[in-house]
């Protein structure tokens, strides 16, 4: 077990996904991860008051959870990690796919 890994299970923190905290027994996100989701909505194409709907929350109250203020169910924190996540993807696959295009002919022959 690395050092880092030791200093995750210390702490409460999980390794991988949007940082958390335990206290007592219930979870905090770790930092403010409120930019992240909102770029996944926007990655995703659905408003941040549909987010909230979703998790049956007024848009403060999730503003709430996202800024560490108020505590994260685990089954929200296992659904926020999986749409930040797959927004993440499709940016990086959006990024590669860019990269990957032909250049033009005209640019080829100069």
């Amino acid at each position: 077990m690395t050092h880092l890994d030791q200093q995750i299970k210390r702490h409460g923190l999980r390794a991988r996904g949007l940082p958390t905290i335990e206290v007592g027994s219930r979870l905090f996100f770790a930092r403010d991860v409120q930019p992240l989701v909102l770029q996944a909505c926007q990655q995703h194409g659905i408003a941040f008051e549909v987010l909230a709907k979703r998790f049956d929350l007024p848009r403060t109250g999730l503003a709430l959870v996202l800024r560490g203020q108020d505590p994260v169910s685990p089954q929200m924190l296992r659904l926020l990690d999986d749409f930040v996540a797959r927004a993440q993807a499709q940016q990086m696959m959006a990024r590669v796919t860019q990269r990957m295009r032909p250049r033009s002919l005209a640019v080829g022959l100069r």
